[in-house]
């Protein structure tokens, strides 16, 4: 939860880079399932399995960083 805390702060402060590393895993989750796809080595599937696995990880904090930010930036009444 204090992962998701500090990339929820992180991404109310610097709304620019948060997307643009929000992408960067995006696109190397594309291209790992597109080596996944096409890959006939062992060694180069496993590591396109992993890091697919990460990228969708890192999705989750994603997801659940949004949920936080959302409500930290709700003003109170």
């Amino acid at each position: 939860m204090t992962l998701t805390l500090k990339y929820a702060f992180f991404r109310q402060k610097n709304a620019i880079t948060g997307r643009m590393i929000e992408l960067a895993f995006i696109l190397m989750a594309f291209s790992s399932i597109a080596t996944l796809l096409t890959a006939e080595n062992l060694l180069l599937t496993f590591a396109a399995l992993t890091t697919a696995l990460c990228c969708f990880g890192a999705f989750s904090l994603f997801s659940s960083a949004e949920k936080v930010r959302r409500v930290i930036s709700q003003p109170r009444d």
